[in-house]
């Protein structure tokens, strides 16, 4: 009888060893994967991948906003360089910055020149080019004549004005007329002489106002006095360019305080005194031979391009060595 009991219960343990044991196998081939499974797990890690590194980004912008007042130094000085006005630039911007010269052109239409004996040569400059070549420049209007100036366009019946459809005019009425959007001044050579020039920058004040009165919404351009060469200088009619140099800086400085742009078409045209390279000039004084006419042109485009971009800002200066 024990002996039955014995061998029962070895039976009975034998059943339980194999039970335990047939269900480990099956638990571990449950937990194994088929052969012909490695492209779907390379598929869904490639997914998990791509989903923790999308969360690495998330959490990447999220710490950002979350310690946004945490930045480094480096940080901090490149947010101040954006956030201030960056310094004016020393010589005036010729780069068209990707723009093409139609559209910088373009940007002409509709404009007037005012404009001495200087501004004569400039408007037979772009009116001859543009028979050939139409994409040299705009046709603005040229309210140009000779020996013209701040003080003799402030005279309401002065001989020096010029015309418009044929009838001499002061330019504020021409330009009311024509109905222009913006006004380019080029004066200053017939007032920034002798012991009064610097009463040229109130007189340009004084022009520039009365156009205001008649077209409020026009914007005002006022660019540099031309230089003389070395021996075109006439000392005692105060015509140097020391004289000019000075004035150029006042107006530029007018230019500031009042919100207009100034435009430097003189510096291009000089040698490294500051006087005009003789070489320009047929007249060895101050007038150009027509083809450096196209360095403005170049400059003028370059203008348009800043103020299409809206980063336009005057030149730091118009003083010699003044580059700090």
């Amino acid at each position: 009888m024990k002996k039955s009991i014995k061998y029962i219960s070895l039976f009975l343990a034998y059943i339980i060893m194999t039970v335990t044991f047939l269900n480990a196998c099956e638990f571990n081939k449950d937990e194994s994967k088929p052969e012909d499974s490695n492209s779907t797990i390379s598929n869904n890690e490639s997914i998990t991948s791509n989903t923790i590194s999308t969360m690495e980004s998330n959490t990447s912008i999220d710490n950002s906003q979350d310690t946004s007042s945490e930045t480094t130094s480096e940080e901090e000085s490149t947010v101040s360089e954006v956030s201030e006005p960056s310094e004016p630039p020393i010589v005036q911007d010729t780069d068209l910055h990707g723009l093409t010269i139609q559209e910088c052109n373009e940007y002409f239409n509709n404009s007037a020149f005012i404009g001495d004996s200087i501004a004569v040569g400039l408007k037979a400059r772009v009116q001859a080019k543009l028979l050939s070549d139409s994409n040299y420049f705009a046709n603005p209007l040229f309210l140009c004549s000779e020996s013209y100036g701040f003080y003799n366009a402030l005279k309401e019946n002065s001989s020096l004005h010029p015309t418009y459809n044929g009838e001499q005019m002061p330019v504020w009425d021409a330009i009311a007329e024509a109905k222009v959007s913006k006004v380019f001044i080029m004066l200053g050579l017939n007032d920034f002489a002798g012991s009064y020039a610097t009463t040229g920058i109130s007189n340009a004040e004084k022009l520039i106002n009365k156009i205001l009165e008649k077209s409020p919404d026009v914007e005002i351009i006022i660019t540099s006095t031309s230089y003389y060469v070395r021996e075109g200088e006439k000392p005692d009619l105060g015509r140097t360019n020391e004289v000019t140099r000075e004035c150029n800086e006042l107006m530029l400085q007018f230019c500031n305080d009042n919100g207009y742009d100034y435009i430097d078409i003189s510096t291009c045209l000089t040698d490294d005194e500051g006087y005009l390279i003789s070489e320009y000039s047929p007249d060895h004084y101050v007038h150009l031979y027509y083809q450096y006419y196209d360095r403005w042109i170049e400059i003028f485009r370059g203008y348009a391009a800043d103020k299409i971009l809206g980063q336009y800002q005057n030149i730091k200066t118009m003083l010699l060595g003044s580059d700090k």
